[in-house]
């Protein structure tokens, strides 16, 4: 099962921090982990994450309705994405 999150103005330093992001300022940040995109990862993973535009999270994943209380939520891979790999 995967997670995503928003990536906002005000998580983007701890998402960069959580996932061992090198940054020497909030624009190298911005490189990596751009405000407005979604972080996805699989649940107790540090080492990878993807960055997906909203329009491709909307594509390819379906978000089963659960909200954690860290501000991720639940996604899973849906038919169109199958088709699409």
């Amino acid at each position: 099962m995967s997670k995503a999150i928003l990536i906002t103005s005000d998580n983007q330093t701890a998402l960069a921090n959580n996932f061992n992001v090198d940054y020497v300022d909030v624009a190298d940040i911005q490189e990596v982990i751009p405000v407005g995109m979604y972080l996805m990862t699989e649940f107790g993973v540090t080492e990878h994450f993807v960055i997906l535009t909203p329009r491709n999270l909307q594509l390819l994943f379906d978000r089963t309705g659960l909200i954690l209380e860290n501000g991720y939520f639940e996604v899973e891979r849906n038919a169109r994405s199958a088709d699409s790999v």
